[in-house]
């Protein structure tokens, strides 16, 4: 993949991540953030702190990236429910998954995109599946 450029005068996408490098499962979303804010010169990659900061965001849909336990290939999931099933488990337990669900039920504009990385894939082919996702999502979230 090479550097991309973007016309300066479009908003550039906001995407947004947390996690604990120090634990293996919860860092290979941090080290593909990482390595796609060196190629993607249209995201804005933020990282987060805590997840109750998604509190203070006000742009919809929310684009996340995280591990997530139980699958196979990086998904997209944008159903609050879908991060509770025992099939996919955020690598962060219930606090990312909690965090969404308050933001929905207080705010009903709410809409987030979470890409779930396996945390068990290598990070060549996490860079590659993540930046396929992110480019659908571009696609279809219009910025202005």
């Amino acid at each position: 993949m090479s550097k991309e450029t973007t016309n300066n005068s479009a908003r550039r996408l906001k995407v947004y991540y947390i996690g604990n490098e120090l634990i293996e499962e919860d860092s290979i979303h941090i080290k593909v953030c990482e390595k796609l804010k060196e190629l993607l010169n249209d995201v804005e990659f933020i990282k987060l702190n805590d997840p109750l900061e998604l509190l203070e965001v006000n742009t919809f849909p929310i684009v996340l990236v995280d591990s997530a336990l139980g699958i196979k290939k990086t998904m997209v999931v944008d159903s609050p429910q879908m991060l509770l099933d025992e099939s996919i488990v955020s690598a962060h337990f219930l606090n990312l998954a909690f965090c969404i669900k308050l933001c929905a039920t207080m705010n009903k504009n709410f809409k987030f995109k979470a890409i779930c990385v396996p945390t068990n894939i290598n990070l060549e082919d996490a860079v590659s599946e993540v930046y396929a996702k992110l480019k659908d999502i571009r696609e279809s979230v219009k910025l202005s």
